[in-house]
């Protein structure tokens, strides 16, 4: 499991999923340097929207919908 740099506490992720406050929130594609929103998560809230966002930044990805 990795933590970020910022929300240590609230936003970590696996070698395929990342994970805002403990929820399974977006899937990681390395073969398409892409991190994929999962459905029930497109419109959350916007605190768990910073986590998906920040998180792709730092793994050098962009966000699909």
């Amino acid at each position: 499991m990795r933590n970020f740099d910022r929300y240590k506490k609230n936003l970590a992720a696996t070698k395929d999923v990342i994970f805002s406050y403990g929820q399974a929130v977006a899937d990681i594609d390395r073969e398409n340097n892409v991190v994929i929103v999962r459905e029930e998560f497109i419109n959350y809230s916007s605190t768990t929207s910073k986590h998906i966002s920040y998180a792709a930044r730092e793994l050098g990805m962009s966000v699909q919908k």
